[in-house]
């Protein structure tokens, strides 16, 4: 009979060979813990022997669903644990659904898309490279690097250690969180990431590191709200040409140098700019750009008599950016804690 446990202990296993650890006749049961082993090694469980070998643990789909549970869709009969590394090289959407908490050692190939409904969970430990994005409703936790490409979605929660790749894209959407429970906590943005319909909760101590686009989209406001203390460090283009961002005072906001604040103006006001920003935290260098772009769908020439708030900087006194494209005949100025553009 198969039951209680099976350990392997490594001594030098040999990339390329195959070891056949169990033979029986038959084996009612089932052993309750399988050998943990080095990442790149796989279990194989058959109806006469259980073997290790080098190589990933491969989607098959041939289970019938596209359920990551189904121990039928993957190439060992077995549903991947934290120790293996896994290639998901066919076709279609592999679905964690919310009863599902995987853990990966790696993705070696992801080159299918990945869906975690709300209450699933995925945990990655080591480097890996999403080809074709994620689809997160439940948490996708990077305990190593986590390199989304292609198109990705949040509305649930991310973690760790999270980056999207120079042509990539990802939607924040829905009440997104970037969470901060992992030892490392960084959102770096290499690609373009879009907020929308959503106010961003950020948890204690998450980095973001914008030096891709940053994009507030509709409905405004947005809201970006940390638990007790976060940092957001725009390193290039944060875009509120079709929104209105406030960052929580626990959100310390930083306009590195060659960074760029955009936004819109599409007619006459006495208040703020169609994308305005406040931000109590905010911390402006040298180096930095203002955009001002005007709404071509609205006819209208701006006066002197026309104000517009762009930043307001709460109870820190404002620093104005270094330089400022703006609409014909508007400049920008300062007022303690708001820069204004008339």
């Amino acid at each position: 009979a198969r039951d209680g446990s099976l350990f392997v202990n490594d001594n030098g296993i040999v990339d390329g060979e195959t070891y056949e650890i169990v033979t029986y006749d038959s084996a009612p049961g089932s052993f309750t813990d399988l050998p943990a082993l080095p990442a790149g090694f796989q279990t194989i469980v058959s109806a006469t022997s259980i073997s290790i070998e080098p190589g990933c643990v491969s989607w098959t789909g041939a289970g019938g669903d596209d359920l990551w549970s189904n121990t039928g869709n993957w190439s060992t009969g077995l549903v991947p644990t934290g120790s293996d590394v896994v290639c998901l090289d066919g076709t279609g959407e592999v679905v964690i659904d919310g009863s599902t908490n995987a853990t990966v050692e790696r993705f070696e190939v992801a080159d299918q898309r990945i869906r975690i409904d709300t209450g699933g969970a995925l945990t990655v430990n080591d480097l890996s490279f999403f080809e074709q994005g994620v689809e997160v409703n439940g948490v996708l936790t990077g305990a190593g690097d986590v390199v989304l490409r292609g198109s990705s979605t949040v509305t649930g929660t991310i973690d760790g250690l999270i980056s999207v790749d120079s042509g990539a894209n990802l939607v924040l959407a829905g009440g997104a969180i970037i969470a901060a429970t992992a030892t490392s906590n960084d959102v770096i943005n290499l690609g373009s990431v879009v907020v929308t319909a959503s106010d961003l909760l950020l948890g204690d101590g998450v980095s973001i590191s914008n030096e891709g686009e940053w994009v507030f989209g509709l409905p405004a406001p947005q809201d970006v709200t940390a638990v007790s203390t976060a940092t957001f460090d725009n390193r290039a283009t944060l875009d509120l040409r079709v929104s209105e961002a406030t960052f929580d005072p626990g959100v310390t906001l930083q306009f590195g140098p060659t960074s760029v604040l955009r936004t819109t103006i599409d007619g006459p006001s006495s208040g703020s700019a169609f994308g305005s920003l406040t931000s109590p935290g905010v911390a402006v260098t040298s180096g930095t750009s203002l955009v001002v772009d005007q709404d071509p769908s609205v006819p209208y020439s701006p006066t002197a008599l026309d104000v517009y708030d762009v930043l307001d900087c709460g109870a820190t006194a404002c620093a104005p950016f270094d330089t400022a494209t703006l609409p014909g005949g508007l400049v920008q100025f300062v007022v303690l804690s708001l820069i204004h553009i008339s």
